[in-house]
């Protein structure tokens, strides 16, 4: 397979994790064993006052943070992922914890209207093409004056880039070589939109520098935020 070939592949398919989905949890876990997670400190630093409340976390992947929630006192912890492959990791990982996990994503959160105190978003939001349509189901599942956090690639950083139908898509390897991920991308002002704007109102916000990324071209590769829905 040729890299315009791969390329091809992984950006057309949504799905790229039920290919990569068992390397990813397990490159993951193995790096963090050794390496600071500055992403999830980020999240677990910023979530206050959740006794009794509700959490989503879209794109949860093999459900490694979605186990710790409920040391935060959450009593509905949800979580989604468009890979049942992923899906599949996160209910055996979560066994007995009382959380649970669907097929779902950013683009389609199959719950009721105002469903959620806190919504996270830890490295998912940029596989998504258009960032308003994600905006507006988050909005619409958060009850108001609910959280959305996001931790997302900094623009600045994806210079590895490839055009297909006229769409610019970016490469990145993780975890020293173990895995590679496909999205679309993006600008800030596509994550930080007017339509972002109408329905949330930022928190707080800090860009750094990632250590799970293999690529070192920039000393901001990495904004993590939080919201308020208006």
């Amino acid at each position: 397979m040729t890299n315009n070939e791969e390329y091809k592949e992984n950006s057309s398919n949504p799905l790229q994790y039920d290919s990569i989905g068992e390397s990813y949890i397990k490159s993951k876990e193995g790096f963090f064993t050794e390496h600071q997670d500055l992403g999830k400190e980020f999240i677990f630093d910023h979530l206050i006052d959740c006794e009794g409340k509700s959490v989503l976390d879209v794109g949860c992947g093999g459900g490694a943070e979605m186990a710790l929630y409920r040391t935060k006192g959450f009593s509905r912890i949800v979580g989604i992922d468009p890979s049942p492959t992923m899906v599949a990791a996160a209910r055996e990982s979560l066994q007995d914890s009382g959380a649970e996990a669907n097929v779902g994503s950013w683009e389609t959160i199959s719950y009721p209207d105002e469903s959620f105190d806190y919504l996270i978003g830890r490295f998912s939001l940029h596989y998504v093409k258009d960032c308003d349509v994600a905006y507006r189901e988050a909005g619409r599942v958060l009850r108001h004056g609910g959280y959305l956090m996001l931790v997302i690639p900094h623009p600045d950083a994806d210079t590895n880039v490839v055009i297909e139908n006229d769409i610019p898509y970016v490469r990145v390897s993780l975890y020293g070589g173990k895995v590679s991920i496909t999205y679309p991308k993006h600008t800030l002002d596509q994550y930080f939109s007017p339509t972002f704007k109408e329905l949330f109102e930022v928190v707080d916000t800090i860009s750094y520098k990632s250590l799970e990324r293999d690529d070192a071209v920039s000393e901001r590769d990495t904004i993590a935020f939080l919201a308020r829905r208006r």
